[in-house]
């Protein structure tokens, strides 16, 4: 296989982005060339002097970041990775996860291995999974996986992390003002005639919100992207089936009881925390504080003992 770019939209990620690039060096790649890893960032904190320290600290790492004066938002950040992109496939990742040690060779791999393929979606999961807001994240991502596995639907791509074809990328343009870039990616491959697969084996790890203020956010603002999407002008119909909806809901209460009931009480609440929240159908929405600041070396210590039990 020829190289493989990876791509990072970054904005403001001081307390996580070096936790990612260090995943990303550490990854098992199985004899993957990683050209480059190309970071489009509109930090105001100090995420490119972090970023420029890492490069100087690892200089066997082709390491780029365009760094931009003014947020210009994730449509216009990718769309740059995309123009950009000297690899074959595009691997991207937001800044404030954290990848499995497999997940590039998985995405690469599922992406090399058919060229019908398109798109190649990840299974994320939650750590640090607190409180309630927590533990109905935890139970949302349960619900996910379980429904991505049944069928192909507008929920199997996430933009925490996915692989994309570049011949394919570098045909797109995506509108600044989209906010769920993701779901746009996924309808335009579709439309291509392009398969979009989910590997539950590519995993990534994410902090999840600890209040429900911002768990309210990201629901709003998944909800208002996903109506903007699907009032594009497209035929794609990708509502998963009712019977997917049910058995994947209700796997999922069997599976996490206690977090079920934690989901079912936090949405109930989203009504309330949406009259303290603005800018929800903005693509430059007022990002979460509370997901940031994985401690890497606790998380690579369970994963760790994890491997060996």
């Amino acid at each position: 296989m020829d190289g493989i770019t990876i791509g990072i939209p970054s904005y403001n990620e001081e307390g996580n982005i070096t936790n990612l690039l260090k995943s990303i060096i550490s990854s098992n790649i199985n004899g993957i060339l990683v050209k480059e890893v190309i970071i489009s960032d509109d930090s105001t904190d100090s995420t490119p002097q972090l970023v420029e320290d890492f490069i100087k600290q690892n200089r066997l790492q082709n390491i780029t970041v365009y760094h931009h004066g003014i947020r210009r938002g994730t449509a216009a950040a990718w769309s740059e990775i995309f123009n950009k992109a000297s690899g074959i496939i595009i691997i991207l990742f937001d800044a404030d996860v954290i990848i499995d040690r497999n997940c590039i060779s998985e995405l690469a791999g599922s992406l090399a291995k058919n060229e019908l393929v398109g798109l190649c979606a990840t299974n994320q999961i939650p750590i640090d999974a607190r409180g309630i807001s927590g533990k109905a994240c935890s139970f949302i991502m349960e619900w996910l996986r379980s429904l991505r596995q049944k069928e192909l639907s507008k929920y199997t791509v996430m933009g925490r992390a996915l692989g994309i074809r570049t011949d394919v990328a570098k045909t797109l343009q995506i509108p600044e003002e989209v906010i769920a870039v993701d779901l746009y990616l996924q309808y335009s491959v579709m439309k291509m005639q392009l398969n979009v697969m989910y590997n539950d084996k590519a995993k990534v790890y994410f902090k999840p919100p600890t209040n429900l203020l911002e768990f309210s956010s990201q629901v709003i603002r998944a909800r208002n992207g996903h109506k903007q999407v699907t009032n594009l002008p497209v035929e794609l119909n990708l509502e998963p089936s009712w019977r997917s909806l049910l058995g994947s809901i209700l796997s999922s209460v069997r599976s996490k009881p206690v977090c079920a009931a934690a989901a079912a009480t936090s949405l109930l609440s989203v009504p309330y925390f949406s009259r303290k929240l603005e800018d929800t159908n903005d693509a430059k929405w007022d990002t979460s504080k509370s997901t940031k600041s994985i401690d890497y070396d606790e998380f690579i210590s369970k994963q760790n003992m994890e491997n060996n039990t």
